[in-house]
């Protein structure tokens, strides 16, 4: 009898677990299947799964046309210039403010940060038509300012909330330890808290670089073409009289594989500050 209940235990959730990556790569696969088709393929009414693939797409894409005023490479290189920058700014401004909020305990310390986490909620929506104003008036749309300094703003609170539960994990004792020993404030955050804070200082940085790597909004009102987004060059792939399927196609599995690479990398890392993080926090 417990044979039983084990084996429809095992089988109930091998099914379950299939259903939901059915559900979670099923869009991926489909997306992948159709930037190695040709339009007439991809347009078939009736899916066509065999097939010989074809790369032109991809190889449409980088190269471009002689007609192609928006170059991917171009836009890939500034959503990569972007977000890293994006992603490096939020972590030394969130850094240095979650690891105050914590260790520098004030009346004012819980309002700050329901503060950063409301300014978080706010939809960037209602900031474009204010911001696209200053920005156009101080001459900097279409540059890389121009969404540097939003990015960071709504990246900022998401790395104060994240780091601020991990710094808050740590024993104070360890600091004062290392100011018993002559260490000044800043010297003991550098030597003994900055290296236990690996797993969180990841984890935020993939998000932040997520966030804005796939930010659509702001980047198609504040760029025209000299700072476009790779969002903004898929957005292209949607013109007047229909879409180009196997462009988008191709261009939105090429947009994935960074983001695929950087979740390798640093997944191990990424799933012990998100764990350390709802567990302990």
């Amino acid at each position: 009898m417990k044979n039983k209940k084990k084996l429809f235990h095992w089988l109930f959730f091998r099914i379950i677990i299939t259903i939901v990556l059915i559900i979670i790569l099923g869009p991926i696969i489909w997306m992948g299947l159709t930037a190695i088709k040709t339009e007439s393929q991809a347009l078939s009414e009736d899916p066509i799964w065999f097939f010989s693939p074809t790369f032109d797409n991809f190889i449409q894409l980088w190269t471009g046309g002689e007609y192609d005023q928006q170059p991917y490479l171009n836009r890939f290189l500034n959503s990569l210039i972007i977000a890293s920058i994006t992603t490096l700014l939020s972590l030394c401004i969130g850094l240095p403010a979650a690891y105050s909020l914590v260790r520098i305990r004030s009346r004012q310390s819980k309002y700050i940060l329901s503060i950063v986490l409301l300014f978080r909620m706010f939809p960037p929506v209602i900031f474009v038509i204010p911001y696209f104003i200053l920005v156009s008036r101080m001459g900097f749309v279409d540059t890389y300012i121009s969404l540097i300094l939003p990015y960071t703003a709504l990246s900022v609170s998401l790395v104060v909330w994240m780091m601020q539960t991990f710094i808050n994990q740590l024993p104070i004792e360890l600091e004062e330890a290392a100011l018993v020993d002559g260490c000044t404030r800043l010297s003991a955050f550098i030597r003994v808290i900055f290296p236990l804070l690996r797993p969180g200082l990841i984890a935020s940085s993939i998000f932040t670089f997520l966030t804005a790597w796939n930010e659509f909004l702001l980047a198609l009102a504040l760029t025209r073409r000299n700072a476009a987004t790779l969002p903004v060059k898929l957005y292209g792939f949607i013109g007047e009289h229909g879409i180009d399927w196997t462009g988008l196609a191709a261009g939105s599995i090429t947009m994935i594989i960074p983001i695929f690479i950087l979740v390798i990398i640093g997944g191990r890392h990424m799933i012990q500050g998100l764990s350390s993080g709802a567990v302990k926090g």
